[in-house]
């Protein structure tokens, strides 16, 4: 059996508490050995892949997870643009620190998060938002890397 998601395209996974949604999620996103392949744009990718690595980096680019609770998959001691900015330190580091502000403004205004709602937007931290907002921050966070594959584990509560 495989699983096949074309670009543009969704895939809802359902199932009772315990039956391996979150697994299969775990897996794509290379945390979790498992026997078979996983190919995203044609590439394929030989799983687990070793943190740290350079193919691990290139997965981390191209699939991209917003997890059910976003506090606790916020780091508390960072600001918001910290927070939506840390995949550009790692994979655009090229990009001038203006270049990367500018891209998560608009990575934010994208989840409907801007300075005329949140004045001070970017130095503000994850506790000075509601839950629905924090989940913006992390929807913001992941989609700033343009990934080939978002995984979204428990998106509707």
């Amino acid at each position: 059996a495989y699983l096949v998601i074309h670009p543009g395209r969704t895939l809802g996974v359902v199932g009772e508490s315990g039956s391996g949604k979150s697994t299969l999620a775990q897996a794509l996103l290379g945390l979790l050995p498992f026997s078979g392949d996983l190919q995203i744009a044609g590439r394929a990718w030989e799983l687990p892949v070793q943190r740290n690595s350079a193919a691990n980096q290139a997965l981390r680019r191209s699939v991209q997870v917003v997890f059910q609770d976003p506090f606790s998959s916020l780091s508390p001691r960072l600001t918001v643009e910290e927070i939506v900015g840390e995949g550009l330190r790692v994979h655009a580091r090229q990009e001038s620190e203006a270049g990367r502000r500018a891209r998560v403004e608009a990575a934010l205004a994208d989840v409907g998060l801007t300075h005329a709602q949140f004045p001070g937007l970017l130095g503000r931290y994850p506790h000075e938002f509601s839950g629905g907002q924090r989940q913006r921050i992390a929807i913001a966070r992941a989609l700033i890397l343009e990934p080939r594959l978002l995984v979204l584990d428990e998106p509707t509560r």
